[in-house]
């Protein structure tokens, strides 16, 4: 994967002209945006977890490797042995990230399918180094990144309302652990939202014995998890309606993994969903809306926490609140996507008419 590097500046030039150019008409992307977005609602099944998967064996393998790098390694190398365990996964069995190069291609209008692969490789690469974080903030030395938080006086202004704040952070490969440690060393008392899944696996194994590793690596700077419960959603609303009432900040990661209510709307040339539970949240309790995203800042090992200002909610109708803030919030992601392509989790979520042909076409 020596190619990913060669072409990586090639793929940034490309995707800063596509910033300069729909920075100069983001108004006019901003109304296309609201008035194409569709709600749709969903059914909700019972999770089906299988007991034991063959992704957990492979993360069981992955593991030690994991821990001798951030044992072992300067934090520069580390996004080398990331590559390198996603090239032994590929081997092992695992999907290839290069079949998303086709989508990749279309949305940032690469000339090249190799630069397309390179960003897929990376965001792959990028969700791993991320892990090695994870063992490394569980270690005994610990890990103390350089972080800036940026957009503070977003949520400043929002906790000095009273009424809360909620942070709707954009899925990007280093999102998870370093926000809530930004926002700590901020002096900010977080609650966090998310699934029972949220870690390595979704068997029952994994969420028993694997994903604790990850979500106890969060907690030492989060107030709380609260967790979603596909039985009783209503339960983690209230728990969270509960953190903004005492004018408390809540946490939710963007996408559309739960919620029997999704908004769909236009991103990149497709079309994106995200799950409406935190712009409903807002609108319901009057709890500013604020976007969130957090990247590494290029060539450096600087990673920036990015708080937007407040999306607008303050709607009677709660389907109008959806619309604005979901355009809203889909217009910064894609800025950030277009400045950080190799560093979003969504490509695979991204949707185009002919999406599965594409990426049939990759894998033959």
């Amino acid at each position: 994967m020596r190619w990913c590097a060669s072409i990586s500046s090639s793929i940034h030039r490309s995707c800063k002209n596509f910033v300069a150019m729909i920075t100069s008409e983001a108004s006019i992307f901003k109304k296309h945006d609201e008035s194409a977005l569709e709600i749709v609602e969903r059914e909700m099944q019972p999770a089906d977890r299988k007991v034991f998967t063959w992704d957990d064996a492979r993360f069981m393998l992955e593991w030690p490797i994991l821990k001798f790098a951030a044992a072992a390694m300067p934090e520069n190398r580390w996004a080398d042995v990331a590559m390198w365990v996603e090239q032994m996964k590929v081997r092992l069995g695992q999907r290839s990230p290069a079949t998303l190069a086709p989508v990749i291609q279309r949305a940032l209008g690469l000339a090249r399918i190799q630069e397309a692969e390179a960003v897929a490789w990376r965001a792959g690469a990028g969700r791993t180094e991320h892990h090695i974080q994870v063992v490394k903030v569980r270690s005994r030395a610990g890990w103390s990144p350089e972080m800036r938080l940026e957009g503070e006086k977003h949520l400043e202004a929002a906790l000095a309302r009273g009424r809360g704040a909620i942070l709707w952070v954009a899925h990007f490969c280093f999102n998870t652990q370093v926000t809530k440690m930004a926002l700590k060393a901020g002096g900010y008392h977080v609650s966090h939202l998310s699934r029972p899944e949220h870690g390595f696996s979704k068997s029952q194994f994994g969420i028993r014995y694997l994903n604790p590793l990850r979500c106890n690596a969060e907690l030492r700077y989060l107030d709380k998890r609260i967790i979603i419960d596909r039985a009783r959603p209503g339960s983690s609303l209230r728990e969270a309606k509960i953190v903004l009432e005492d004018n408390g900040v809540v946490s939710i990661t963007a996408g559309a993994w739960e919620g029997h209510r999704v908004a769909r709307g236009p991103l990149l040339g497709g079309r994106f969903s995200l799950a409406t539970g935190a712009p409903e949240l807002a609108q319901r309790t009057g709890a500013a809306l604020l976007p969130v995203i957090t990247t590494r800042i290029a060539g450096s090992r600087t990673f920036r926490v990015n708080i937007g200002q407040p999306l607008v909610t303050d709607f009677e109708d709660k389907l109008d609140a959806i619309r604005s803030a979901t355009a809203g919030f889909l217009a910064v992601l894609e800025m950030a996507v277009l400045e950080s392509p190799d560093q979003w989790r969504g490509w695979k979520y991204l949707e185009f008419a002919n999406a599965n042909v594409m990426r049939r076409a990759a894998v033959t």
